[in-house]
């Protein structure tokens, strides 16, 4: 999944789209003794400034706790998220 992430964000940055918020769902495979298991995962990608330049403010580039931020949100309808 983390290729195909950064596939996205190079092809967008190519384009000059360089302020992302993207996420993806996906499936990994992992092989054990009893035969293959599957696991769900969430990929979220913050990419840029969080808010464009105006002419009050520069934009802000994304940091840690945008990201803490985003996944407690992401959260919220399944319960409290302790980070």
């Amino acid at each position: 999944m983390l290729y195909s992430g950064l596939e996205v964000i190079a092809y967008n940055q190519k384009r000059k789209a360089s302020d992302l918020r993207l996420y993806e769902f996906g499936e990994t495979y992992r092989k054990n003794e009893s035969g293959w298991t599957e696991q769900n995962h969430l990929q979220l990608i913050l990419s840029g400034n969080s808010a464009g330049d105006s002419w009050l403010a520069k934009g802000t580039a994304y940091n840690f706790y945008h990201l803490k931020k985003l996944c407690a949100e992401c959260a919220e309808p399944v319960g409290p998220l302790q980070l």
